[in-house]
């Protein structure tokens, strides 16, 4: 008799906890698959340094907040950084 009761509660304990951790994995790769405010600056600010123009860190962060912002509204990303000419 006990063994009868006890299969359903383990099925549907387990069926839960499997249940969790789907949900677990799907927050996971959401929030993976979209950067944060702080990556996207990061990123940005090591874009603008690599094309050879000397700007200061403040200029920087302005212009990548700005890029950042922009592609919020719009939904493009900023065109390219193009290297000075020589």
């Amino acid at each position: 008799m006990k063994l009868n009761k006890l299969i359903p509660a383990s099925l549907a304990l387990l069926s839960l906890t499997v249940s969790l951790a789907e949900m677990s994995h799907a927050d996971d790769v959401m929030t993976r698959a979209t950067p944060t405010k702080k990556q996207m600056m990061r990123d940005c600010i090591r874009k603008h340094e690599s094309s050879d123009v000397n700007l200061s860190k403040l200029e920087l962060d302005r212009i990548c907040k700005d890029e950042i912002k922009q592609e919020k509204v719009t939904g493009k990303p900023p065109p390219p950084v193009d290297s000075p000419q020589q």
